[in-house]
């Protein structure tokens, strides 16, 4: 019995949801015919080609065809949402450190579980943990790549993660690459100014100065600021209250780049300009008829804050204050085609 395997007759097989990329160029699969296979390209255009399958074999032959299988699954797409979106390449630092290790450590328990040394559970794990630890320390090559004096554990090697973890890590890694490894660490913290709503509402006052036909520097809106925060800790001083803290140059530079960037263009040169600089780019996003794109999201406000520094809050009464209450979130719906929103 001859059981050599020929591929001169072997055809492509393509799902429904794949992404195939001919040269370059990303196209969708839209029905399979006896001849080939009719793709649609996955932009705007809407064009459909259709491809035999002898033309794919020789593309294939030359290495010009990629195909990513399940790319339109909605269940795939979720994934990959849920992911940060970063290259590999341009992680640095911490973060490509911890990277190394979550690999080095999943790739050692993959290759024991192929050895029929360990199994995928908590029990086995944590009994072949030395064991794991020493394959994945040979697979690093570099334990302390940083050249820190003190390590932090989801750095350190040496340092075994819990079973649970290393399940985790390995069905990341299956589901979508490398990337499921790339974790959030770095956006840790509360990352807003550390200031009480009085001074914020202060700063936020002088920080709309910048917000002019003048088109004053930072420089000088914090120089106004300074003086503003001065003259208001003399008079808390005479009123017998602490002093508030005095935001630095950095902190109003800051505070300025956060503003609304078609806002800052159009108050200091005009709206003509700000049309010109923030014209959508090609074709945008292409919708036909109402309720076609419907965009909502979800914002807690801090009433607090928010209204101090719009200066709002001082034009209450003590009864509308407190009828404020707890904090409230914002939900906005937004229709592409007709550009409207409604909470």
């Amino acid at each position: 019995m001859d059981l050599s395997f020929s591929s001169v007759n072997a055809h492509y097989a393509f799902g429904k949801f794949d992404r195939v990329s001919i040269e370059g160029i990303s196209y969708q699969v839209h029905m399979r015919t006896e001849v080939g296979y009719i793709l649609t390209q996955d932009d705007a255009s809407g064009c459909a080609k259709q491809f035999p399958h002898v033309e794919l074999g020789r593309l294939g032959a030359l290495g010009r065809i990629r195909s990513e299988r399940d790319y339109y699954d909605p269940s795939a797409a979720r994934k990959r949402q849920m992911k940060p979106h970063v290259s590999l390449s341009a992680l640095m630092g911490k973060e490509k450190h911890r990277v190394s290790r979550k690999e080095a450590y999943c790739e050692a328990v993959s290759e024991l579980h192929r050895e029929n040394k360990l199994k995928l559970t908590d029990a086995s794990l944590c009994d072949n943990m030395d064991r794991i630890m020493g394959r994945a320390i040979q697979f690093a090559g570099n334990l302390n790549p940083g050249g820190d004096k003190s390590v932090p554990s989801s750095e350190n090697f040496s340092a075994p993660p819990s079973p649970r973890s290393l399940r985790r890590w390995l069905k990341e890694r299956n589901d979508f690459g490398l990337l499921g490894l790339v974790d959030n660490m770095t956006k840790r913290g509360n990352r807003n100014m550390r200031m009480s709503p009085e001074a914020l509402g202060l700063l936020m006052a002088g920080v709309r100065g910048y917000l002019s036909k003048d088109r004053p520097t930072i420089k000088m809106v914090y120089e106004k600021i300074y003086l503003a925060f001065e003259e208001r800790n003399e008079d808390r001083a005479k009123r017998g209250l602490d002093a508030l803290n005095i935001p630095s140059c950095e902190a109003v530079r800051r505070a300025i780049r956060a503003l609304e960037p078609f806002a800052v263009e159009c108050a200091r040169n005009g709206e003509a300009a700000a049309r010109k600089k923030f014209r959508p780019a090609l074709h945008g996003i292409d919708v036909s008829r109402a309720l076609e794109r419907i965009e909502i999201d979800e914002w807690p406000v801090d009433v607090m804050t928010l209204m101090e520094s719009s200066g709002i809050y001082a034009l209450l009464t003590d009864d509308e204050k407190r009828w404020l209450g707890p904090r409230a979130f914002l939900s906005i719906s937004w229709g592409r085609h007709v550009r409207c929103w409604g909470p």
